[in-house]
């Protein structure tokens, strides 16, 4: 596998370090080793975790970069985040489109105790050293679903997502900051939206357009507070050093 990542990934791993996006599919029947060559096995390290190690040397002495995972299980047409929590556990994920035709990978909604609705993407660890990512991507191979086959005892029963991107303390805090006013956003904009179609109503007694100016209003502010979170985003990578954003993609 060494000499395959240096034949076949090398120039791959300097796109990505120039702030690209470079994908590896996996794909043949059951036991032909497609979760060996991506993850390892038997404490070999497979295309991930070699690619890891590769990325981490490239980026000593550039402190400001880490590496974020997300790994995510497809089975048996359910998606689980493998890395939410503190201590790792699965989480059942919903595939989304939007407005423009973009899947996105989200959890269920959840109402925080300030009332705010969330819902969360698929979780991050951030690792600054190759044995930092090993664990991560340890953590969540053992939560995923297993089974025997002819020729493996410890065959894979699922698809599996990972992802591996450059990023800087900057891009983590504007993310975060954009995923907590898209949960804003997602909520007021549906209050507006029931409201139109005489779904939702205002308090008894409570005039009804000052109602719906006051929901119309907290749909602006959440869209004007996502618009900036944003923007800033795009500030962090564009002022970031080469190769943030850069994210490698495994699929077995």
């Amino acid at each position: 596998l060494q000499s395959t990542l240096i034949c076949v990934w090398g120039h791959c791993l300097l796109q990505i370090l120039a702030g690209g996006t470079v994908a590896c599919f996996c794909y043949g029947h059951t036991g032909a080793g497609k979760t060996h060559t991506v993850l390892g096995y038997n404490g070999e390290l497979g295309l991930l975790g070699l690619a890891a190690s590769a990325l981490c040397v490239d980026l000593q002495g550039q402190a400001a970069l880490h590496l974020g995972l997300r790994v995510a299980e497809v089975h048996n047409g359910r998606v689980v985040d493998l890395l939410a929590g503190d201590h790792c556990t699965r989480r059942e994920m919903f595939v989304r489109e939007d407005q423009l035709g973009q899947m996105h990978i989200r959890g269920a909604a959840a109402r925080l105790a300030d009332g705010r609705v969330e819902v969360r993407p698929l979780s991050t660890e951030y690792a600054s050293t190759a044995a930092e990512a090993a664990s991560i991507v340890s953590k969540a191979v053992a939560l995923r679903a297993i089974g025997g086959s002819g020729l493996n005892s410890q065959s894979s029963r699922s698809h599996a997502l990972l992802e591996v991107e450059l990023v800087t303390a900057e891009v983590i805090r504007w993310r975060e900051a954009s995923i907590r006013a898209e949960s804003l956003l997602v909520p007021a904009s549906k209050d507006v939206e029931a409201a139109l179609a005489d779904v939702l109503h205002p308090p008894a007694g409570a005039d009804w357009q000052l109602w719906f100016d006051a929901l119309q209003d907290t749909k602006t502010a959440a869209q004007h507070e996502l618009d900036a979170s944003v923007a800033g985003l795009a500030a962090a990578v564009a002022a970031g050093p080469v190769g943030v954003g850069g994210t490698l993609v495994f699929v077995d």
